[in-house]
């Protein structure tokens, strides 16, 4: 099956002659890829315009989103309303056409020639805490969600192409969207609302400690309520 494109974010690019908002749109296994969606004069509009975009990306709809909705389609000029409008559905139905690409596949290139991660067995090899050059920082996150969105949060997921689910909305299959989702944004996910994020973490000492792949850990225990690292 193949992975469907959809945008993981919108960002505005401001210069002299004008702006630019620009869906950064997942594309399964490849880098993600930069495409305008609206260009226009006012900045602080596409400001607007990329902000209320994120929230229909991350969001159900609601009275106070429907109505900033509103608000930015009147004070957009015509061409512009359209091509707002149309991200809007997009985004609402989760359905994004695939970037327009160049004719070089993206298989092609500087990209086939060297991977940065081909020398992981040199920098961090399989082997105990006390063989490893430099520091392990251990870092144990607390985070719980609530899904109010569960399709939004699912159709996000598969778009990143680390995502494949086996069932349909099963209970394993949310956990595993939100753990997917989590990889890519700290700040919102789609179809969700963050409500506790702790962590916990240290350095290890290789006189006391260990990795876990060689040894079991205990789970350290968290304390209730609000807490950003």
């Amino acid at each position: 099956m193949g992975i469907e494109p959809f945008p993981s974010a919108f960002h505005c690019e401001h210069t002299e002659l004008g702006s630019r908002v620009l869906a950064m749109v997942s594309n399964g296994w490849h880098h993600p890829v930069l495409e305008a969606v609206v260009e226009l004069y006012d900045a602080a509009l596409a400001d607007r315009v990329a902000a209320s975009l994120t929230s229909v990306l991350q969001y159900s709809s609601g009275p106070a989103l429907d109505e900033e909705i509103s608000d930015v389609e009147r004070l957009l000029p015509a061409a512009q309303r359209a091509a707002y409008r149309t991200a809007v559905e997009r985004l609402a139905h989760r359905f994004w056409p695939a970037p327009q690409l160049s004719s070089r596949s993206l298989d092609e290139g500087p990209r086939d020639r060297f991977h940065s991660y081909d020398d992981e067995d040199q920098r961090s090899p399989d082997a105990p805490l006390a063989e490893l050059p430099g520091k392990v920082v251990r870092i144990w996150w607390l985070t719980e969600s609530h899904i109010h969105d569960p399709d939004r949060l699912l159709h996000a997921a598969k778009a990143t192409g680390r995502f494949h689910p086996e069932g349909e909305n099963t209970d394993q299959d949310i956990v595993q969207a939100m753990a997917c989702v989590l990889d890519d944004d700290d700040r919102g996910f789609p179809g969700a609302d963050r409500i506790c994020n702790q962590y916990v973490g240290e350095v290890l000492n290789s006189s006391t400690d260990e990795l876990a792949m060689f040894r079991q850990v205990t789970l350290p225990e968290f304390q209730t309520g609000w807490a950003q690292p």
